[in-house]
């Protein structure tokens, strides 16, 4: 049996916020709404959203994590800066 891993996307540090979390980063200004940070993914990766996150990493803060399927069939993983909405990588 394999093990499926994403190198560089999870660490052991990193932890998904609850949906109540999520929802008190976005009222208190420290995430924008999913919906903005869909719209500016979608600028530079089009495609269908396949799951979203908002993740919490020392050190880091609070980022977005997305899973799209591109037009082509590729799966993107993509990360956005959650306060800003800078895309901040594409894997």
């Amino acid at each position: 049996m394999g093990v499926l891993a994403f190198s560089g996307t999870h660490s052991v540090d990193a932890r998904e916020l609850s949906m109540r979390e999520a929802r008190r980063a976005i009222a208190s200004g420290r995430a924008l709404p999913p919906g903005e940070i869909l719209r500016r993914v979608r600028a530079r990766v089009p495609g269908e959203l396949l799951r979203a996150a908002l993740v919490f990493r020392p050190r880091r803060g609070l980022f977005y994590r997305l899973k799209m399927l591109g037009r082509s069939g590729r799966v993107f993983v993509v990360f956005v800066d959650a306060r800003t909405g800078r895309i901040l990588n594409v894997r």
